[in-house]
């Protein structure tokens, strides 16, 4: 069955579709509590295709448009946020400013991308993993070795020489131990 506007054109004519307007809801997209579902405002909830095609979209256009992801939404330059607004609008009808007055979809899935990836660059530098630390002497680990550690409990040694170790011993598999045993031959 087709759609309302579909049904409209048909019966207007191309030139007389009248195109209903959607307001923005109260709110901040994203926000469960206090806010709306942007698929659904758009009237989208039913067709998730062209929504993920909107969002790909608005993402593109953002990369494009050069948008700062080290500033908030609000610290951006209004200009750039209107040229991803009306390229997004360009590259999908559905999305124009006659439908959504002041492209407000697009400004939502702008500051949700901004603020996604602000926060996945917090996450990264946050939990990068530390630098190498040289591990003191002992007698049963190789001086060379070097002390890693992820940053999330987990820790290992790596022994630069132990390819060496392997070609001096005369096997190639497995890893060599030098034990206290070994070490006094």
């Amino acid at each position: 069955m087709p759609d309302l506007e579909t049904y409209r054109a048909q019966a207007l004519g191309p030139e007389k579709v009248a195109i209903t307007q959607i307001q923005r809801p109260h709110g901040e997209a994203g926000d469960a509590k206090n806010g709306f579902n942007l698929r659904d405002a758009v009237e989208l909830s039913n067709d998730g295709d062209k929504f993920n095609q909107f969002l790909a979209f608005t993402r593109a256009n953002a990369q494009r448009a050069g948008i700062d992801l080290k500033r908030t939404f609000r610290d951006q330059d209004p200009d750039v946020i209107s040229l991803v607004c009306r390229k997004t609008a360009q590259d999908d009808d559905y999305f124009s400013k006659e439908r959504f007055p002041g492209y407000w979809p697009t400004r939502e899935a702008l500051k949700q991308y901004i603020k996604n990836q602000r926060k996945q660059k917090k996450n990264i530098i946050i939990h990068a993993p530390r630098q190498p630390i040289q591990r003191p002497r002992s007698r049963f680990m190789n001086p060379q070795a070097i002390y890693i550690s992820d940053g999330e409990g987990n820790h290992t040694f790596e022994d630069p020489s132990d390819e060496e170790d392997l070609v001096g011993l005369g096997g190639s598999s497995g890893p060599a131990i030098a034990g206290p045993s070994s070490a006094r031959r």
